[in-house]
């Protein structure tokens, strides 16, 4: 409770005489008194805790001070003021007049109750040193504020509370609580399976620990209230809440029907990828994007989140789409560099609209520099426009997984390229169909100086250029000093250029050729003379029966594959391999 002050005012008796025209003459005087008397009245305005009680207070006063030439001490009280209309008056009679003169008045306060202790009955006490006297009047400074709160006994009751108890200080009994049943029907709320409706019967025909009444599938174990509902695979409402996913901790976009004055919520979305992550990272919280183009060109990152795509516009309750990111102002879509956190991207098409701002480096859809990144479920194009283009480039110091995603390189008329990883070894691509795109010079996946997981993946390094007849070259898998690289269980497929070369080596070689295998080579060619691989020291693999040649060193059970990469997806040996992919 907090302090409250006590302001007094003073108002002062002043003795007055009878006047005449003519003054009266001055009588001698005899033998001078050495005291005074003094009269003090004090009006005070209580605060609202002392108002109901304030006639019951009893106000004692004294005088106290040096006599004498300072020889001892002496003092003159207390009295007790009489209470008449909210007014307080001392009468201190034969006070000496060096104490008058040089003293302090003390006022106490009290709550006058027996039951009490003296240090629980006082209310206030007020100090001043007399500064002037003048007739019968002592002026004084407003008090001291005091603490209402204190609990002068250690009881648990503040002072306050114990003079407003009937003037009775009540024992403090020590009950325990019962503990909360929020929904009255007997079971506690730790123990119901349904804390917020009446079930006493507490019938759970699933068994899934939530009662029938609150379980939007009684009868259904894998979808109930309390589940942690994650956007996933396989989406559907798992916890109740008419959403994939938790829309307790979601904010929601919708690019068609969304505004950004609204407050994210599933009835009121907002409309911009910008909006919504200021939100989201202000209130931790994940981004669900209903389906539509949203334009990046004003967000910015300052930590990582976590985007879900693919919802139905309006109401969120399907989610079989994909969300569309374009930049309107920069090749690239998304750039995130040295971002703390880690980002996830969930059925999102990411699609390349812009030119290559630098003629080296070419466009690149999604460039990720270190910064953690999960890309799921979702599709990266390369630009539709400009001689260079990449889908996405990752580079030095990333920790990058990409699954059961779609990459393709772009129409970069000179060179595109599906991935590109630069001195990142912590980068793992799974799951994928990866195409190099339209360029003369087109690769599927390019390795710098790193050593990735590259598993279970198609990789189509056919260039579907339309500008040139004669592709120049084709490579579905080039690396250059990847001295652990992990490819397993890959399609390696090319095709439609003069040299198409499914597994491409350079620098050099891999250490642990064992981590290169299972992997079928694809090398189709209209006169049917095939290529398989080159050797990191430019030698030509012809025949792979005998296994990948890195110097004295190979790689075992890989197989080459005579046809088109269309026909090797009907082939059984496809199905073996564990696709479709």
């Amino acid at each position: 409770m907090k302090n409250i002050f006590l302001a007094f005012f003073w108002v002062f008796l002043l003795g007055c005489g009878s006047s005449s025209s003519q003054p009266a003459p001055e009588a001698p005087i005899l033998n001078e008194s050495p005291f005074v008397s003094r009269t003090v009245i004090l009006r005070p305005t209580w605060p609202s805790d002392l108002a109901g009680i304030s006639s019951q207070l009893e106000l004692k006063a004294s005088l106290k001070g040096e006599i004498a030439q300072s020889k001892g001490v002496g003092s003159i009280g207390p009295v007790v003021g009489s209470y008449e209309s909210e007014a307080y008056q001392f009468d201190f009679a034969e006070v000496p007049k060096e104490l008058a003169d040089t003293g302090e008045v003390t006022i106490d306060i009290f709550f006058p109750n027996a039951a009490l202790s003296p240090d629980c009955q006082k209310v206030a006490t007020l100090f001043q040193k007399l500064t002037f006297t003048e007739g019968k009047t002592i002026f004084v400074a407003p008090p001291d504020s005091f603490d209402l709160s204190h609990d002068c006994d250690d009881n648990g009751l503040s002072n306050i509370q114990e003079w407003n108890l009937s003037q009775i200080p009540q024992p403090i009994v020590n009950e325990p609580t019962p503990p909360p049943d929020i929904d009255a029907d007997g079971i506690i709320d730790e123990l119901d399976n349904c804390p917020l409706v009446a079930n006493a019967a507490q019938f759970d025909a699933d068994g899934d620990k939530s009662g029938d009444l609150c379980d939007c599938k009684p009868m259904d174990p894998q979808i109930y209230p309390s589940n942690k509902d994650e956007p996933d695979d396989a989406p559907f409402d798992g916890n109740c809440d008419g959403v994939d996913g938790d829309k307790a901790r979601a904010v929601f976009v919708d690019a068609t029907n969304g505004r950004d004055s609204n407050d994210g919520s599933l009835e009121m979305p907002l409309q911009t990828i910008s909006a919504a992550v200021l939100k989201a990272t202000e209130q931790k919280k994940d981004i669900y994007l209903a389906t539509g183009r949203y334009d990046l060109k004003n967000v910015s990152f300052s930590k990582g989140l976590r985007f879900y795509g693919g919802y139905a516009p309006q109401n969120f309750e399907t989610r079989d789409g994909i969300s569309e990111w374009v930049h309107s102002e920069s090749d690239a879509v998304l750039n995130l560099f040295n971002i703390e956190g880690a980002f996830l991207f969930d059925r999102i098409d990411f699609i390349g609209i812009k030119p290559e701002n630098d003629l080296v480096l070419g466009s690149r859809t999604v460039v990720i520099e270190k910064s953690v990144v999960h890309i799921t479920h979702s599709q990266i194009n390369g630009s539709s426009l400009g001689n260079n283009s990449t889908a996405l480039a990752v580079l030095g110091g990333s920790e990058v997984v990409v699954d059961k995603s779609q990459l393709d390189g772009g129409e970069g008329l000179n060179i595109s390229r599906g991935i590109l990883i630069d001195s990142s070894d912590r980068v793992t691509i799974k799951d994928n169909v990866i195409r190099c795109g339209a360029g003369r010079f087109c690769v599927g996946v390019e390795i710098q100086g790193a050593s990735p997981l590259v598993q279970k993946n198609t990789i189509d390094a056919t260039s579907r250029t339309v500008f040139d007849p004669h592709v120049v070259t084709v490579k579905a898998l080039h690396f250059e000093n990847a001295l652990s690289l992990s490819l397993l269980d890959n399609i390696l497929a090319t095709g439609n250029a003069d040299n198409r070369y499914p597994l491409y080596c350079a620098g050099l070689e891999p250490v642990d050729p064992e981590k290169i295998s299972s992997n079928v080579l694809l090398a189709s060619t209209n006169d049917g003379s095939n290529v398989w691989a080159v050797g990191c020291r430019g030698g030509f693999d012809l025949n792979i029966d005998d296994g990948l040649t890195f110097g004295l060193k190979t790689a075992q059970n890989n197989s080459a594959y005579f046809g088109a990469l269309e026909t090797l997806l009907e082939d059984p040996l496809y199905s073996e391999m564990g696709g479709p992919r």
